[in-house]
Order: C-alpha cells, then structure tokens, then sequence
C-alpha cells in the first residue's frame, strides 16, 4: 500500500473505516475529494491488487484481503478514527436521505464508534431503528445486538429520558423472545416497570 504513494494511502485508510466493501460516492463524500481524483488511486489499488472492482455494482470496490482493511484502520489514531467514522455516518446520512433502508445497520454502526458528545442521540436513535428493522425482517440475533447496543449508549447519556430505556427494553425482550432467550420475560417486565412509573 505504501508504494501507492501518501495521496492513495490516506484514500484507502478513509475506505478501511467505511469497510471492507465501499462505494466511491460514500468515499468521495467522506473524504472531501472529487471522484475523478479519488479513481486515481482507486484504479492504481486496483492495478496493485490491494482492492477489487464490482462487476456488478458500479462505484463499489472491496479490499482484497481483510487484512489489509484492518491495517489500514489500525493505523489510524483513536481520534482520527473517530472523525472518519463520524464523517462515514454523515456521507451516508447525505447519500440515502430520509430512506436509509438496508443501509441503517451501517448508519447505526458509524454513528455509534464515532461516540462523540453531539452524536450520542444520533446513535442511539440508528441503532434502536437497526433493531427494529432486523426483528421487522426476521433476523432477531442482529436485533438483539441493535438494542444491546443501543441501551449501552444510552446509560452514557445523563439525564436519559425513561420512554427512551422503555421503548429499548421492549424491543431487546421481543428480540430474546424471538430467539428463545428465557431472560425476555425480565426484559419486559423491567420495561413495564418503567411504564407504570411513566
């Protein structure tokens, strides 16, 4: 990767923190370059075998290899991740509009590693909405994992809003329910502790 030059090596180590698969316009949005610029080094990581085009999709491009994903993006400072990882969230908030659809697992991720003060509620409002939208289409291990991470966040908020811890507990015991956790029926008993108290 170092023999791309200094130019190529910070384009891929942005791509590293949007993931192993990416897409050029995420990338240009996140990395404030124009697309012509950013196919430069795109089509020299290419010609190294350090990444591969989609003959399906157009604008996507996947890293070779895991481990040169995860080099690059341990590479990166904590902060400097951080801000990548804020910058992904906000090029993809741009990129799908009001309709994040398949793509709001992503958004929930971003959001949630970025972990600065200002992003928190963003974060947990994406991965409480990943949630739903893994038990809404049968898949509630990754749900489960949404409101985990979700309630997790929100115990980093001071003064968090009790509707907030219910409306999360709800969906964490439907997701154990779902799975055959026996824990659910504390789960939503606990959020119905909190709704009386409401």
């Amino acid at each position: 990767v170092q023999r791309l030059g200094e130019t190529a090596v910070r384009v891929l180590s942005a791509a590293a923190v949007i993931g192993r698969d990416f897409d050029l316009e995420v990338l240009a949005h996140t990395t404030d370059r124009g697309e012509d610029e950013l196919l430069e080094s795109l089509d020299a990581a290419v010609a190294g075998s350090v990444l591969r085009e989609s003959t399906q999709v157009q604008g996507r491009f996947t890293f070779v290899h895991d481990l040169i994903n995860h080099t690059l993006y341990e590479e990166l400072g904590r902060t400097r991740r951080a801000r990548l990882h804020r910058r992904v969230a906000e090029a993809l908030e741009e990129v799908c509009g009001d309709q994040p659809g398949e793509r709001l697992g992503e958004l929930a991720y971003h959001w949630s590693v970025a972990t600065e003060p200002v992003s928190l509620s963003k974060a947990i409002g994406y991965a409480r909405g990943a949630g739903q939208h893994a038990l809404g289409h049968l898949a509630p291990d990754e749900a489960l994992r949404w409101f985990d991470r979700a309630l997790e966040l929100l115990d980093a908020v001071p003064d968090a809003a009790l509707g907030d811890r219910c409306e999360l507990l709800i969906g964490r015991g439907e997701a154990q329910k779902q799975i055959g956790e026996p824990g659910y029926r504390e789960t939503l008993l606990g959020a119905a502790r909190i709704a009386r108290e409401l």
